[in-house]
Formats: structure tokens, C-alpha cells, sequence
């Protein structure tokens, strides 16, 4: 009777509600066919699992997301998570063009799949090179060149009113 209640009570949900999946207080969003582009959409940062709930590897990487999710939560990240059971709704993986399990990150609707290792750390730090925006002020050459050559730098400059004399 608990799951049959716990099913109902997922399929009334909007995009836009949390489900909490865990007893710790996870807040990653159950998706679906009806709600996935629209969670994408109003969100602007959201980290995806698509998985297969009779798959023994979707089922080897659920607590690492938990994990990942718990951990970014903590940290105050705006990234929101959710998942996905692609068992009955293939058309997802082949508009996403990802199997599964699969992990993929959007940033502003623009989707990115996770194909690094499935630790914990290293999630983490992905994600956080993918949605930590840092911002150095270039004191000379050397410094420039430093940072040119360990990333990809936009780089914006602006002269001082008094130097235009």
C-alpha cells in the first residue's frame, strides 16, 4: 500500500517540486517525459541522472548522486539535481543522445554528459569547474600567460580615466 501510494503521489507532482528521496532530506527532483524539458528549462543550472531502475549500474552510481547531491547542497551550490528511470521512456535517451546510466549537466538548457570517473570527488570537482566562474585581476605578462595556459580565459580590460590623458 506505501508504494502504491508513494507512485501516486509522484505522478501528481509538478516539474518544479522536490521529492525528497532519502532520509537525510535530498532534494532531487523525480523527472519524467511530462515534466523533463520544463525542469531543464526554469532551471538554470541541473544535474541529471538517467538511469534504468533494473540496471546494475544505474544502481552502483545512485548514492554516489545522493552523495554528490548532498555535498553540493551543503556547500550552498545553486545546481538543481534530478533523475530520471528511462526504462519506459526511451524517447528521452535518444533526444538526448546519451544511454544509460548516464550523467549530463545543463547549464541554461545546453547539456554536457559526465564522462569522467564515478567517484564522488571527482564529480564534485567537475561540476564545480563547469559552474565556478572565477575572476582574476592580470597584474603583467607573465601572469596572462599563466592563466592562458590553464584555461580558456575571456578576458575583459578597463582603463583607468586617468591613463586615457
Amino acid at each position: 500500500m506505501k508504494c502504491f501510494i508513494l507512485t501516486i503521489s509522484i505522478l501528481c507532482l509538478s516539474a518544479k517540486e522536490a521529492i525528497d528521496i532519502n532520509a537525510e532530506g535530498s532534494s532531487i527532483t523525480q523527472l519524467s517525459s511530462s515534466n523533463f524539458t520544463e525542469f531543464i528549462q526554469d532551471n538554470l543550472i541541473v544535474f541529471v541522472r538517467f538511469y534504468s531502475r533494473w540496471c546494475v549500474h544505474s544502481k552502483e552510481i545512485e548514492p554516489i548522486f545522493n552523495q554528490v547531491e548532498s555535498k553540493m547542497r551543503s556547500e550552498g551550490s545553486q545546481i538543481k539535481f534530478g533523475e530520471i528511470d528511462v526504462t519506459d521512456q526511451k524517447e528521452i535517451l535518444s533526444i538526448q543522445k546519451i544511454g544509460y546510466p548516464s550523467l549530463k549537466l545543463f547549464i541554461k538548457g545546453f547539456g554536457e554528459e559526465y564522462l569522467d570517473r564515478v567517484e564522488e570527488e571527482d564529480i564534485v570537482h567537475w561540476l564545480k569547474k563547469k559552474t565556478h566562474h572565477n575572476v582574476e585581476e592580470i597584474k603583467d605578462d607573465f601572469h596572462l600567460k599563466d592563466i592562458l595556459s590553464r584555461r580558456l580565459a575571456v578576458l575583459y580590460f578597463f582603463l583607468r580615466e586617468d591613463l586615457l590623458a
